[in-house]
């Protein structure tokens, strides 16, 4: 049983998170492409699995494996604008 409430707790504390991110404004922050290709924000919550975060179709062919990059939060989503050095 402790673990259906679990599960629930889970699926709420997320409804949660992404209420409060949908009323954030853009923000900015640094982060890393890792070897997995996941994307690691400097202060945000990560990694984030590649392909649940958007990259800038101009900025697509820069990103790699240990690439630093600039993100800005749309609300709740992640997008990679264009990788740093």
């Amino acid at each position: 049983m402790s673990g259906n409430i679990e599960k629930l707790g889970n699926v709420i504390m997320g409804q949660i998170l992404t209420v409060n991110r949908s009323n954030s404004k853009t923000v900015m922050e640094l982060g890393n492409i890792n070897s997995a290709m996941a994307l690691v924000p400097d202060h945000s919550p990560g990694p984030i699995p590649e392909g649940e975060y958007t990259v800038c179709r101009n900025a697509a062919s820069s990103i790699k494996k240990d690439a630093r990059v600039l993100v800005a939060w749309c609300g709740g989503e992640p997008v990679v604008v264009d990788a740093v050095s």
